[in-house]
């Protein structure tokens, strides 16, 4: 249960840190009230879970 647990907040660090700076980056290439930053590290960390999800499951079967 701890490893599990150390992964995930590993994991919530990495998304963290990622809106924080990718926010930071956006915000003064996109004006709106739209979170454009959190919303492309959320699509690109959706993506990337799928890659390595999917290298998981080949490497299982």
């Amino acid at each position: 249960m701890i490893k599990a647990m150390l992964i995930a907040g590993c994991g919530g660090f990495v998304g963290t840190c990622g809106r924080f700076l990718i926010g930071k980056w956006s915000s003064g290439m996109f004006h709106g009230s739209f979170p454009m930053g959190t919303f492309a590290v959320n699509l690109i960390g959706c993506f990337l879970i799928g890659l390595f999800l999917g290298f998981l499951k080949k490497l299982m079967s």
